[in-house]
């Protein structure tokens, strides 16, 4: 995601990440940071049982490691996907918290819509949700953050609860709708004051 936007950012924008998988933020700080000195990305060391069982900070403790009301856009992809209830709500505080008053985040997830779940029941998508784990379902039980659904009106809730309203909903391709803007659902937020 960084790539592209180092030909975006005006003189005087900065692009800060982070990411629990090591080898990807390595790639990033060798292959775009000596090219573009404000764009720096950071290993964090959050426990996901998928991508980072090791991890030894939890997820619903993580403090994202910037300052309150730091950025003007933020972003989320494949991340959601991936969390458990706890730790996304968590995250969702984190992301109300280093947002600007009008910030915008564009985040992704698997909703669970009525199109959404009448392409499961029809077993027309490549997962099943059919697991729960909380409010969220699952595909696998043997490996849970692997792929994680929400319902939309869930997502609603949880990020007007936080200030961040709903500016759009673009459906992804997983579920097969047929103009889909990417694979996963975009749901792009913004804070209030």
């Amino acid at each position: 995601m960084a790539v592209p936007l180092t030909a975006y950012l005006a003189d005087g924008g900065s692009y800060a990440g982070f990411d629990v998988v090591g080898e990807e933020v390595r790639w990033c700080q060798t292959a775009i940071t000596p090219r573009f000195p404000a764009f720096r990305f950071e290993r964090v060391d959050v426990h996901n049982a998928r991508y980072n069982p090791g991890g030894t900070v939890r997820a619903d403790e993580f403090r994202f490691p910037y300052e309150d009301a730091s950025f003007d856009f933020a972003f989320a992809t494949s991340v959601f996907t991936h969390m458990l209830p706890p730790h996304v709500e968590h995250y969702l505080d984190e992301l109300a918290r280093v947002l600007r008053p009008a910030g915008t985040a564009l985040l992704t997830w698997f909703l669970l819509t009525d199109d959404s779940r009448a392409a499961l029941a029809s077993g027309d998508t490549r997962f099943s949700f059919a697991h729960s784990a909380g409010v969220a379902s699952i595909d696998d039980p043997e490996s849970p953050e692997a792929a994680v659904a929400y319902p939309e009106t869930w997502v609603r809730e949880r990020a007007a609860a936080r200030g961040l309203a709903l500016r759009s909903l673009h459906p992804g391709g997983w579920c097969g709708h047929p103009e889909p803007a990417t694979w996963q659902d975009v749901v792009v937020v913004e804070r209030r004051s």
